[in-house]
């Protein structure tokens, strides 16, 4: 089944990157029937040339996407010069960039989506007579932001298009965290340095353009340190022996969803989950074969749940699954499979005398009175229920 919607979503993936390569070509050779500013060759090789120097350096947006630092430059040109010089001049970036990130089959895609989105958004602002060149700070100043922002509006959307096919989310939701979470923490600056670009370009030609280009280098550098400080925030939140998330992951999400989802008046359960007798496996194997079962059980986790279920090494031999959106009665399903998935493999490691199982507790809000529903509560309740799992038999599931 899985096989058959995963074959489904690529059909309509590849079919929707063929049309926007379609429409973006097509807008293209339309445009080119048209009257096109003036421009100089050299002007061209220069900033074809600009663009890609900068494509080098790319930073990670707040919503995960990757953006080259060529993106104010490539700005900069649409303003002079309209979206054809523009097409031109981001081209061998964009291919470069598909090409180190290994995507060739989405250079097409990538060329074809920027450039209808140039062509709208050129269009769109055409019949202001500032568009494209002669553009003054006091008089245009909004009208360059409104040409950029809904270069940006179309981008963003054609590219969450493509993820929507793909399976990774739902469009909206893409769409929100591309666009609106971007543009609060770095567009701006990118649309201001873009604009200076263009005033500059206008009074000092190419020297301007290099001068007004490089503090580009400053704010990557700046990007990149934050991006490792958030990577490194990240590693601390991940337990290094079975590469589950750890404790501290788990209350920080508490933290920024519980509230939420206690509003929304939406499901929440939790699966507490006890190896049974792994104290045996320790005093007859060693701590290291004990760590190859804890990695092992790990793995049998991510393989008995959802992708948007969170999978926690809560400490020794304990994991903690959150279960967002999950009825009780659908949690105990949950737990029931990860009991029989694990109870039925064959872990190595433990030694053949040591058929592993687990004791698995539950908890859910619905179980809880609205002012008791805390994080707190939650685990307690799971923790008693696993305990009375193992006062019963072990190998089983327990409900609070």
């Amino acid at each position: 089944m899985n096989a058959e919607k995963n074959s489904g979503n690529q059909l309509y993936f590849n079919i929707y990157l063929g049309v926007v390569t379609a429409m973006g070509l097509l807008a293209v050779i339309f445009i080119l029937t048209q009257p096109l500013p003036p421009i100089t060759i050299w002007e061209i090789i220069f900033l074809t040339l600009l663009n890609l120097c900068f494509s080098f350096f790319q930073v990670i947006l707040p919503s995960g996407m990757s953006l080259s630092l060529s993106f104010p430059i490539t700005m900069g040109t649409f303003l002079l010069f309209g979206p054809i010089p523009a097409i031109i001049a981001i081209t061998p970036g964009l291919t470069f960039h598909s090409i180190r990130r290994r995507r060739y089959s989405r250079i097409p895609f990538n060329i074809g989506q920027v450039a209808l989105s140039l062509i709208l958004a050129g269009y769109a602002f055409e019949e202001f007579g500032a568009f494209p060149n002669n553009y003054s700070l006091g008089e245009h100043f909004f009208l360059m932001v409104g040409i950029l922002f809904l270069f940006d509006v179309f981008s963003n959307a054609l590219v969450c298009g493509a993820l929507f096919f793909q399976g990774q989310g739902r469009f909206f939701s893409l769409f929100y965290s591309s666009l609106i979470t971007d543009v609060i923490k770095i567009i701006p600056v990118y649309y201001t340095i873009g604009i200076i670009f263009a005033l500059v370009y206008q009074q000092e030609g190419m020297l301007g353009g290099i001068l007004v280009s490089l503090p580009l280098l400053s704010v990557y550098f700046i990007l990149r340190d934050q991006e490792l400080i958030k990577e490194s925030k990240e590693k601390a939140m991940i337990d290094p022996l079975t590469n589950l998330y750890n404790r501290r992951y788990l209350e920080n999400w508490f933290e920024e969803n519980l509230a939420e989802i206690t509003q929304d008046e939406r499901n929440l359960s939790v699966l507490m989950i006890d190896i049974d007798d792994f104290k045996q496996v320790n005093d007859s194997y060693g701590h290291q074969v004990g760590d190859q079962v804890l990695q092992g059980i790990a793995r049998l986790l991510e393989q008995s749940v959802r992708e948007d279920d969170l999978i926690i090494r809560y400490g020794g031999e304990e994991f903690t699954v959150i279960l967002p959106d999950t009825s009780t009665a659908t949690a105990g399903q949950v737990g029931e499979r990860i009991r029989k998935n694990i109870a039925g493999a064959t872990l190595e490691e433990a030694g053949p005398k040591n058929q592993l199982t687990v004791s698995v507790g539950m908890s859910s809000l619905q179980s809880q009175e609205m002012e008791k529903r805390s994080a707190a509560e939650l685990i307690r309740q799971a923790d008693k229920a696993t305990y009375r799992a193992k006062f019963q038999g072990k190998n089983q599931v327990c409900s609070y």
